[in-house]
């Protein structure tokens, strides 16, 4: 009766059944893994955030790639960074789900093949299920910092691949795409004719002076390119459900791939009039307020980090931007077990690294995202039952 694209494995694992158990008997935990900054205790200009809908969000007149004037506000958006994009090769969505959702639609029939990351959050294998088309990972590899296992790929990719994903700032392990990559990239998308999707949701949040994303991506006449953000991480404001894609790259492709997006878009007619309204207003104070905000948060709780986990057992991972930290573990126990442990005798969650398919042992997840006297108590608690653990061995 259903779809085989939906017959995801639904076992839970044992870490999810214990935190299921851990909350039925309402025993109290504390969550390190805090993704959501809208429940991070931070502090929101509400009252600017309510006056940003207008009476003008009763009037519905349908766009296929969203109003101009939302349009025009990310373009702004980029303006302030020092790049200059056409708003007319932007285009709205609810976000970066939906836009691969559609850019699978506009680049693969179904059972063709893509490029993504590994590492990497799960999301993506979801949304290529449900569209039909197949992932084949390429490497991040970890020697002291991360980087793009460039002679693997070359390896494994062939005119097949319709798409190559590039997720810079990295989730979960913060690396960044520098220039020289990013051309070597270009050219080989060049030579298999295939598009690269560059996904940048958080590069407004990049640490101790490492550079954004380069500009190259926006700028570049060649390929064909795909950058995607939103205001779920560059604004904290994830239930608004407002993100965009800017189109750039060979001027005969774009123009192909903009009129086959605005049947695609116009099909959906997704983003809420509401929303679009009030973008314009929205993108302001997420630079003015809500980004410091939450920068301040993640440098306070990757500073404590940093300074509590110096010169013990527990080696924090660099990390050049994003809202995660990775925590290598002593090799007593493998993530999950590390991970089952804390919160069983601790009662503090962390994310197992096999959650994001990290092939290192023993390896935990945690975001620095969250309110700072529950991150600092956790990580306290975990070094505690290291520091127990070892001295039992």
């Amino acid at each position: 009766m259903f779809s085989k694209s939906t017959d995801w494995y639904s076992n839970p694992n044992r870490l999810t059944n214990l935190l299921r158990q851990t909350e039925q008997k309402n025993i109290p935990y504390l969550d390190l893994t805090q993704a959501n900054p809208t429940t991070a205790g931070l502090h929101y200009p509400e009252k600017a955030i309510l006056a940003a809908f207008t009476p003008a969000m009763f009037h519905y007149e349908p766009h296929a790639f969203g109003l101009h004037n939302s349009r025009l506000a990310v373009q702004q958006y980029y303006a302030a960074k020092g790049i200059s994009v056409n708003p007319e090769h932007i285009i709205l969505t609810t976000g970066s789900s939906e836009a691969y959702s559609w850019l699978f639609k506009l680049l693969c029939d179904p059972g063709q093949r893509i490029l993504a990351p590994t590492p990497s959050y799960p999301l993506l294998d979801y949304l290529t299920d449900l569209e039909h088309v197949r992932i084949d990972p390429y490497p991040l590899i970890f020697d002291g910092h991360w980087s793009l296992d460039m002679k693997t790929l070359q390896e494994n990719w062939t005119s097949d691949h319709k798409a190559l994903i590039i997720i810079s700032p990295h989730n979960p392990t913060g690396w960044m795409l520098d220039e020289s990559d990013f051309l070597q990239l270009l050219e080989l998308a060049e030579s298999h004719g295939t598009a690269l999707i560059i996904d940048e949701v958080f590069t407004d949040y990049v640490h101790n002076g490492f550079g954004a994303l380069h500009k190259s991506a926006l700028l570049v006449n060649r390929s064909l390119i795909f950058t995607l953000n939103g205001l779920s991480k560059s604004g904290g404001l994830p239930q608004m459900k407002a993100g965009w894609m800017v189109l750039s790259g060979r001027p005969d492709l774009l123009s192909l791939a903009l009129s086959r997006l605005e049947l695609i878009a116009d099909t959906y007619l997704a983003v809420s009039t509401p929303v679009q309204q009030a973008l314009p207003a929205l993108i302001r104070l997420a630079g003015e307020v809500i980004q410091p905000l939450i920068t301040e948060r993640i440098l306070l709780n990757m500073r404590f980090l940093k300074e509590t986990l110096a010169g013990t057992p527990i080696s924090l991972w660099p990390v050049q931007a994003g809202w995660y930290a990775l925590l290598q573990m002593p090799a007593v126990f493998e993530d999950e077990e590390w991970a089952l442990r804390l919160l069983e005798h601790s009662h503090t969650y962390v994310h197992p690294g096999y959650f994001f398919d990290l092939p290192q042992e023993s390896m935990l997840v945690v975001s620095p995202l969250t309110n700072p006297e529950i991150f600092q108590e956790g990580i306290n608690r975990i070094l505690e039952l290291v520091n127990s653990v070892l001295a039992t061995e």
